[in-house]
């Protein structure tokens, strides 16, 4: 396969990957990721797919620590586990019910009517911004760390094709 063509093919590989991250559907950077070392497959392993990748996988393990840790805190601020849980459901829920905007609609009301038994409506509504704030917070972080991945990839298939 040519420069060009396997440039294209990941570009692709990484732009599904990007927007991935900005939904809560695909795993973008773990795709960002496959699409770097799927880049240094197809034109062949040298030292600067050893690089890119092994950067890329250590953005991968930020991610998903990050992703883990950012919305845990919510249970430090506020909100129980049983409302992590209700939400988790709730936006499964949510995603099935009405696709793309449902999952982030059902972990709302999900946190919400978790919380509304032990607590009064305030108090589950404090809960609820709570977790949205947290989950919101680890999205960006998230969406931050494969654009910074993409970018790499970027340079390095600039690099491949321009010298």
């Amino acid at each position: 396969m040519g420069e060009w063509a396997a440039t294209v093919l990941t570009g692709l590989v990484v732009a599904v990957g990007l927007v991935g991250s900005a939904l809560p559907i695909v795993p973008g950077p773990v795709l960002i990721l496959a699409g770097m070392a799927l880049y240094g497959l197809l034109l062949g392993w040298d030292g600067w797919a050893t690089v890119v990748v092994a950067i890329g996988t250590a953005l991968v393990i930020i991610d998903t620590v990050l992703g883990i840790r950012i919305p845990a805190r919510a249970t430090t601020a506020g909100a129980g586990r049983r409302a992590l849980v209700g939400g988790a459901v709730g936006g499964i829920a949510g995603f099935f019910i009405i696709p793309v905007v449902g999952l982030p609609l059902g972990w709302t009301v999900g946190v919400f009517l978790t919380e509304l038994p032990s607590s009064d409506a305030r108090r589950a509504w404090v809960a609820t911004r709570t977790t949205l704030r947290s989950f919101g917070v680890a999205a960006l972080v998230q969406f931050g760390i494969a654009l910074v991945m993409a970018l790499i990839w970027g340079i390095w298939a600039m690099r491949t094709l321009f010298g």
